[in-house]
């Protein structure tokens, strides 16, 4: 092998490989992140945080420093925000976000997805039922009968 072919080959595993960052201070965070997935727009960035607080606060930052039109490609699976042991289901908000991504990630995965730690955790929905229970329909839209069809039926109903 010659010495270009290796460093071809090592700059194709360094981009292959997750990236790590510490200590950036204010929103350079955000700023990393939305430079990533804008140089990589096929790619889905995954972003882990440590808490909530950090998720909410990345969140913001992201959904100002995106280009145009790229809002639409940050997604953010907030956490349940209660215990096992809650009579209590969470807030429809967050349900409703929370199917949004996930539809989202089945549909086209790619762009951002936020997430905390404690998040990550969490049980998910199968992706057959996701793909099968959401269904997006804007003003304007034509629906191919068969394909909806095709739809149902896969999710059992």
């Amino acid at each position: 092998m010659t010495t270009t072919e290796t460093k071809d080959l090592k700059q194709k595993k360094d981009k292959d490989q997750p990236n790590l960052w510490k200590s950036l201070h204010g929103s350079a965070d955000a700023f990393e992140i939305i430079q990533e997935a804008v140089n990589n727009p096929e790619r889905l960035n995954l972003v882990v945080t440590k808490d909530s607080a950090s998720e909410e606060r990345i969140f913001n930052a992201l959904s100002f420093l995106a280009p145009q039109g790229f809002q639409e490609s940050i997604m953010r699976l907030p956490s349940w925000e209660t215990l096992p042991y809650d009579l209590f289901s969470p807030h429809q908000d967050i349900i409703s976000e929370r199917l949004s991504s996930l539809y989202s990630l089945v549909s086209k995965p790619k762009g951002i997805l936020l997430m905390s730690a404690h998040t990550m955790l969490q049980r998910i929905a199968p992706i057959e039922y996701i793909a099968g229970s959401a269904f997006v329909f804007e003003i304007g839209d034509r629906v191919v009968l068969e394909d909806q069809k095709m739809t149902l039926e896969s999710a059992s109903y």
